[in-house]
């Protein structure tokens, strides 16, 4: 097991093996109770999230600054994409493996201290072609990026949610290879962009004309 207990435990789609995320990534197999293989993680940056590919050639673990690709079967490290630079990357693979979606977890925010957004503050969510571990696109929709996301079944639809008090909002985009990503707005996101919008025209007004 990892040293402190893990943060997270996630079955392999198969069920045939437990992936424990802690201080370490340790893959254990069900059937024998014997650890596969075991990747200590940097302990300078705390907290980390993991997700296992449909198809189980592939799993993502991100900590602060990067998210890292590895084969499942053996743990080894195959490519390594940029992520949050505060805290872990929420992380979610499209049902049919093809494309991971990666978005930041951050909260720039103070205390209770309150201040007016502006649009340009929003942080994307990336798509990465799983294929070349390429960014084919990004989006932008949440103020401190995204708390948690996830695919619907058929993988036309990715939703994500916001991780700060000011954005409500859950937003549902239609993910399409011929066109831009198109967001539909639930609880709050219309207020998040008027607040959006507004913190921006004050800005422009305070912005001294050449």
């Amino acid at each position: 097991t990892a040293d402190m207990g893990p943060d997270q435990i996630l079955f392999s789609p198969d069920g045939q093996f437990i992936l424990l995320v802690g201080q370490a990534l340790e893959v254990l197999q069900v059937a024998t109770h014997t650890r596969t293989y075991r990747i200590k993680l940097d302990p300078c940056c705390e907290g980390a999230y993991a997700v296992i590919s449909p198809d189980q050639q592939w799993f993502a673990s991100s900590q602060r600054g990067q998210v890292t690709i590895r084969r499942f079967s053996d743990g080894t490290l195959v490519r390594v994409l940029a992520g949050s630079p505060d805290d872990a990357s929420v992380l979610a693979f499209r049902p049919d493996s093809r494309y991971l979606a990666v978005g930041p977890n951050t909260t720039r925010s103070s205390g209770f201290m309150v201040s007016i957004p502006n649009v340009t503050d929003t942080l994307p969510v990336t798509l990465w072609q799983v294929a070349d571990w390429r960014s084919v696109q990004t989006f932008q929709g949440h103020l401190e990026g995204a708390r948690g996301m996830a695919y619907s079944p058929g993988g036309q639809y990715l939703v994500t949610y916001g991780s700060d008090f000011r954005d409500l909002a859950i937003r549902v985009w239609r993910v399409s290879p011929h066109h831009p990503f198109e967001p539909s707005f639930w609880l709050g996101g219309g207020l998040t962009l008027l607040i959006a919008a507004v913190g921006r025209w004050i800005g422009q007004r305070r912005t001294p004309r050449a």
